[in-house]
């Protein structure tokens, strides 16, 4: 029955339009929903009644088109808008957004993708979605370097990971000044006479308790005897040596030198070192010479050698006999092990030679961080050409000794003196321009970068890659299934999900402390609400025609 047919039409009005308002008004309610892509209900006719195909045109008729009446309406499909939204900042650095194709992917037994960017830090330090799952990215190896190709949870462990990097190259610029002396001689420091309290003469082997001061005993078994030396007008760090009845004057005297931090190496045109001087009439003197170069002089200040005996609290008195001679200047660095621990090494350069080829200065290294009991890292030289241009260099990679302290050793560090020259009429000036070590710190923040990398800001200063943020993006995101809580899985018309980083393979970019606001336009929303609502009116006032009519007509049968 015709007016029957018109009821189901109405009907299937009425349903179609109250999708549309159901997708309406959620939308409406999702328009602060963090990410949150908006919907719309498209409409389908349903299938056509057909009274006539039509006929074609003759010779005499012109033809008939179709004769077909529709039965309503249906749904045919509620499509997603996976357009983006604005992009909002909230200063929290967990906060994410995602500008452009790409979605974040996030697991707990199960593997999700949103662009819900709200993240938060769980107690392991794991970045996690509030309701608990996993946000996941690429790791790095032990030299914060991305491993792309395999997805683990991201962790950001602040006040955790400490980090610390020991030093292995050092590089240098400056001038060196090749107008003065040449390094000819070094401080020698000789001590008052002493004697043998066994009457025979004073060597190497003499031991401690036998050496006399003017008749007196100057060492004692069980005493300790501390020093602390100067070579440049620079202090080198106490020492100390434990005086016992098997101690003897060679171990002074190697105490005494390495205190100083002299290089003793005879393949030196000028070694230092110390000897025991005959003064004649059976008494002997400690002599001390140190390295050439006015910056290597040495001198023993007031209190510098003391033991801890009440009798003989400085047991020996040394006078400079020679000055130190020779062009020079010292620089001080910082470098570091591989624990963090700060270390200080000294270089000393002297003018050594100077000929028709260029000129020729003598580098020698030290540091009182050094563990073997003397501070002496080695010597080298720098050349330069005629014009003052580095030529070359020789033993520029030092071994610092660190024994027992729990670091690698030894420390290898290789000098760069690249950049220094050799010039006439310029002050000595030397600087590190570089030192690729540092000290321990701990992670304090991080910030994500627009391609997903995890910085990290130590407490040492010093910057690392944490880890990087994934991206996985869809042949056809509208086919994804939608579970709530702003998360989807892959769907049969979806395509899989191709993951990689932000910024490649058509993914978008991430955007740190900020998040994606819904993409719901809320104008275009309360327009098609009232289209809707009087399409749901109408297709009612259909219903309640065609009811009046069949009433009309069972009227008339009565």
């Amino acid at each position: 029955m015709p007016l029957t047919t018109a009821l189901y039409t109405g009907l299937s009005g009425l349903t179609v339009n109250q999708v549309a308002l159901d997708v309406i008004g959620n939308n409406i309610s999702n328009a602060n929903t963090t990410a949150f892509k908006s919907a719309r209900a498209i409409f389908q006719p349903q299938f056509s009644e057909t009274s006539s195909f039509g006929s074609p045109p003759g010779t005499t008729f012109g033809g008939s088109n179709p004769v077909q009446k529709g039965l309503g309406t249906l749904l045919g499909s509620v499509q997603r808008n996976f357009a983006d939204g604005n992009i909002r900042p909230t200063g929290f650095n967990k906060d994410l957004a995602i500008q452009g194709d790409g979605m974040f992917i996030v697991e707990d037994s199960d593997r999700y993708y949103t662009r819900y960017g709200h993240f938060e830090l769980n107690s392991a330090k794991d970045l996690i979605t509030p309701e608990g799952r996993h946000l996941m990215g690429y790791g790095i190896d032990e030299n914060f370097n991305i491993i792309e190709g395999q997805l683990q949870e991201l962790r950001v462990p602040t006040g955790q990971l400490t980090i610390a990097r020991a030093t292995s190259n050092v590089d240098m610029k400056g001038v060196l000044n090749a107008d003065g002396e040449f390094g000819t001689a070094g401080t020698i420091l000789q001590s008052q006479a002493l004697t043998n309290s066994g009457g025979g003469a004073v060597d190497g082997t003499t031991l401690l308790a036998d050496l006399q001061d003017d008749g007196s005993q100057a060492f004692f078994d069980g005493t300790t005897l501390t020093f602390n030396g100067m070579r440049g007008e620079r202090l080198q760090g106490e020492r100390a040596l434990d005086v016992t009845a098997t101690s003897t004057v060679q171990d002074l005297i190697d105490f005494l030198v390495g205190g100083f931090g002299i290089n003793t190496d005879l393949t030196l045109d000028y070694p230092g070192g110390g000897a025991i001087t005959d003064l004649g009439g059976g008494e002997y003197s400690i002599e001390i010479t140190g390295n050439v170069g006015t910056e290597n002089g040495l001198a023993i200040g007031a209190g510098a050698l003391q033991t801890d005996s009440p009798l003989v609290p400085g047991p020996l008195v040394f006078t400079a006999n020679q000055d130190a001679i020779g062009e020079s200047t010292f620089t001080s660095m910082t470098v570091y092990d591989s624990l963090g621990s700060p270390m200080e090494l000294n270089l000393t350069y002297v003018y050594e030679s100077a000929g028709n080829q260029g000129s020729t200065w003598r580098f020698y290294a030290n540091s009182p961080d050094d563990t073997d009991g003397s501070t002496v890292l080695g010597s080298g030289i720098i050349q330069f050409d005629t014009a003052g241009q580095y030529l070359s260099s020789t033993n520029t990679t030092l071994a610092i000794d660190r024994d027992n302290t729990g670091a690698v050793t030894p420390l290898s560090i290789t000098l760069n003196m690249t950049d220094i020259q050799g010039l006439i009429g310029l002050d000595d000036y030397l600087a590190v321009t570089n030192q690729d070590g540092m000290a321990a710190g701990t992670l304090e923040d991080f910030a994500i970068g627009r391609d997903g990398s995890i910085i990290g800001t130590f407490s040492n200063g010093t910057t690392r890659t944490l880890g990087q943020v994934a991206l996985a993006s869809f042949a056809n995101a509208e086919g994804l299934i939608d579970l709530g809580n702003s998360t989807f899985i892959a769907g049969p018309n979806s395509g899989e999900a191709v993951i990689g980083a932000p910024k490649a393979a058509g993914n978008g970019e991430v955007i740190g402390g900020a998040v994606e606001t819904s993409n719901v336009d809320i104008s275009n929303e309360f327009i098609n609400l009232i289209i809707a609502s009087t399409g749901f009116s109408a297709s009612g006032r259909v219903i309640t025609m065609a009811n009046q009519l069949l009433t009309e007509l069972m009227s008339m049968i009565r």
